[in-house]
C-alpha cells in the first residue's frame, strides 16, 4: 500500500516536470500534435472545461427533474406534487444554470478580447512630450 503511494507520488512529480518541460512553455506550441495543444491549452486555461461541465450537469439535472417527477405522479397523492416537481424544477435548474454561464461568457469575452488587441505602441498623441532640451545662453 506505502509502496503504491510512493510510486503514485513519484510518478506524479515525473509528470508534472514533464508537462511543464514539454506542455506548457509558449515556445514549444508550434510542434505540438492536436493531442498536446489541446493539453496545453486545457493547462494554460486558454480552454475553460467549466462551461461543458456545467452544460452537461444542466442537461442531466433537467432530465433528472422531469423523469422523477413523471414517476412521482402514479402513487396515490402524489400526482399533484410530481407534476410540480415537472414544471418547475427545470426552471430553476435553468435560472441558476444561466446565472453561474453569465459569469463564463464573460470570461470568455474578455478571454477573445485580449486575444483581439494585440500590443501596439500608443498612438503619438498618447506618448508623453519629450523633455525640453536645455538651452544655454552665451
Amino acid at each position: 500500500m506505502i509502496a503504491c503511494l510512493i510510486l503514485g507520488i513519484v510518478i506524479g512529480i515525473a509528470a508534472v516536470v514533464a508537462a511543464y518541460i514539454f506542455v506548457i512553455p509558449e515556445k514549444r506550441v508550434n510542434g505540438m500534435n492536436k493531442f498536446l495543444h489541446t493539453l496545453h491549452n486545457i493547462f494554460t486555461f486558454k480552454s475553460l472545461m467549466i462551461e461543458k461541465i456545467l452544460r452537461f450537469m444542466y442537461v442531466f439535472i433537467t432530465i433528472l427533474s422531469i423523469t422523477i417527477g413523471f414517476f412521482m405522479m402514479f402513487p396515490k397523492d402524489m400526482f399533484l406534487i410530481g407534476l410540480v416537481t415537472m414544471i418547475f424544477t427545470p426552471i430553476v435548474v435553468r435560472i441558476i444554470f444561466e446565472a453561474s454561464m453569465l459569469k463564463i461568457i464573460l470570461t470568455n469575452n474578455v478571454i477573445e478580447l485580449n486575444k483581439k488587441a494585440s500590443p501596439r505602441p500608443a498612438p503619438r498623441a498618447q506618448r508623453p512630450a519629450p523633455r525640453p532640451v536645455p538651452q544655454y545662453e552665451e
